[in-house]
C-alpha cells in the first residue's frame, strides 16, 4: 500500500517546477526533497545532499532567469513504497554569463525522470532522484 497517492505526487511536481521558475527561496525545497540520500542530476555534476543542491541552486539563480518549464505530459507509475514520474518538458530561459554584455535565450526540450520516496515522518512524497536527458 502506498503511503502517498498520484495527486500528492502531481502536487510536488508542480511545486518543484513552479519553484524553479519563480526562484523560490531555497527553504522551499526542504519540503520537496527527500532527507538524506539524494541524486539530483543537474549540470555540472550530480547533487547528493541538500547542501550541494542548495549551493548549485543559489549559483544557478545568478545565471538563469525568466525561466518557464512547460510540462508536455506526466506519466506516474506507483510502486509499493515509491513512485516514478516521466515528464517530457520544454524549458525557455535566459542565461547570462558574467562579463557578457547581453543574455542569451535558451529553448530546451528534455525528458525528466523523478523518483519519489515517502517522508519518514509524514509519508508525503519527496524527491529522491532527479534525472534529466536532452
Amino acid at each position: 500500500m502506498n503511503l502517498f497517492n498520484k495527486e500528492e505526487v502531481l502536487a510536488v511536481i508542480k511545486n518543484w517546477y513552479d519553484s524553479f521558475d519563480s526562484h523560490a527561496p531555497i527553504e522551499t525545497y526542504k519540503s520537496l526533497l527527500a532527507q538524506g540520500e539524494l541524486f539530483i542530476d543537474l549540470p555540472p555534476k550530480p547533487k547528493t545532499d541538500f547542501e550541494s543542491f542548495s549551493t548549485w541552486y543559489e549559483e544557478n539563480n545568478k545565471t538563469f532567469f525568466d525561466g518557464k518549464h512547460t510540462l508536455k505530459s506526466i506519466d506516474i507509475s506507483m510502486e509499493k513504497e515509491t513512485a516514478t514520474a516521466i515528464i517530457p518538458l520544454h524549458w525557455d530561459v535566459r542565461m547570462w554569463t558574467p562579463g557578457d554584455a547581453k543574455s542569451n535565450e535558451l529553448h530546451l526540450d528534455m525528458v525528466t525522470t523523478i523518483t519519489f520516496v515517502p517522508d519518514p515522518e509524514t509519508g508525503a512524497p519527496r524527491i529522491q532522484k532527479y534525472l534529466s536527458e536532452e
